[in-house]
């Protein structure tokens, strides 16, 4: 403990003429529920994306967009979360004429920091042509990915603009273009996107991996490619190792439905059924082994998951290691996303499992 007069500068705001809150050294919490919406209705409305020439998937409008969604900063560092719920209509149109319209719906996007959940129902039209082609396939496709350029913007901050000395007032929440965008921009410029900036050597590692691992062709000629990630939990080995086997454990930290029986060669389903699989082998509070998708990926495409639990010299503490195989190229960066943002994050949270203050 530091002797009075000797503390670090930064934890004495009371004591400074201006109040500043150096390097956001303390705990802020700001609400951007407001910017949330606008940017979700800005991302959103009259998105389209090409299906099956002559037609085009497009979002016809944002009718609603229920929910909150909050930015923490400590010690600089910027932390998000969500619970956001967006409904509005979509159709499928002609490239010649966007009045030609051969099937409408409804649409849910259910957003929490992590993958989202998109339900699609066709409300006049042909519903036939719809259920036997494969564009409801290529339009939830195009939403996650437009949802997940949203997660991107939410977790850098909502672009506050966080300087040294200056604190951040909720006025200064702004919009701004996604990785996506800034690098086709850059592409189409002839310019190399920026290198990102990244502090924590070892996640640049793993995400250096995961980006430069060269992709094969499965069975199925699908493009696949191999994650693998690392996180550290202060919770035994039992208790992390039923987060990943216990239904009501997965409810808790998910808020979703999930069904699953901790036995070899039984099915499982999660987050309401967007992630099947069947369990392969169990090795108590160590190894876990499964047969995984998601519900979007190529149909009858399964990845292997493997989650092995090691038990850290310092008490209490438990290290992750997963490794993912035969990951469609395409979803690599949004599945590794959901791991860290709607599994991870959430079992640190909701049960206290974080090995320091996550913020």
């Amino acid at each position: 403990m530091a002797l009075r007069g000797q503390g670090d500068k930064r934890w004495i705001v009371e004591d400074r003429e201006d109040g500043t809150n150096v390097n956001h050294w303390h705990w802020n919490e700001y609400d951007v529920s407001n910017w949330a919406t606008k940017r979700l209705k800005e991302l959103l409305s009259d998105c389209s994306c090409q299906l099956v020439s002559p037609w085009s998937f497009r979002v016809d409008s944002v009718e609603q967009v229920n929910g909150e969604a909050t930015v923490y900063v400590r010690k600089g560092r910027v932390k998000s979360l969500c619970d956001l719920e967006v409904r509005g209509t979509w159709s499928v149109v002609g490239e010649k004429n966007s009045q030609d319209k051969c099937v409408e719906g409804s649409l849910s996007i259910e957003l929490l920091s992590g993958e989202p959940e998109i339900t699609l129902n066709v409300t006049a039209g042909d519903g036939q042509l719809w259920e036997s082609s494969k564009w409801e396939d290529e339009a939830r496709k195009f939403l996650r990915q437009v949802s997940v350029d949203f997660i991107e913007q939410l977790g850098a901050g909502a672009n506050l603009s966080i300087s040294k000395n200056k604190n951040v007032s909720e006025g200064e929440v702004q919009g701004r273009k996604s990785h996506s965008e800034d690098n086709a921009n850059s592409r189409n410029s002839g310019d190399k996107p920026d290198k990102p900036n990244i502090e924590d050597n070892a996640a640049a590692r793993q995400t250096a991996e995961v980006a430069n691992h060269q992709a094969t062709k499965s069975s199925k000629g699908v493009s696949v490619t191999r994650l693998e990630l690392w996180d550290k939990f202060r919770a035994s080995p039992k208790d992390l190792y039923d987060c990943f086997l216990l239904a009501p454990k997965i409810q808790a930290y998910t808020r979703q439905s999930a069904e699953i029986t901790p036995q070899v060669n039984q099915r499982f389903s999660l987050l309401q059924g967007q992630i099947t699989g069947t369990i392969l082998s169990l090795e108590p509070e160590k190894r876990i082994v499964q047969e995984w998708r998601m519900k979007d990926w190529p149909s009858g495409h399964y990845s292997k998951v493997t989650i092995e639990i090691e038990t850290k010299e310092e008490e209490g503490l438990c290290r992750l290691h997963l490794i993912q195989e035969s990951v469609p190229e395409d979803y690599a960066q949004q599945t590794e996303q959901g791991w860290r943002q709607h599994i991870f994050m959430p079992i640190k949270v909701v049960f206290g499992y974080a090995p320091e203050i996550p913020f």
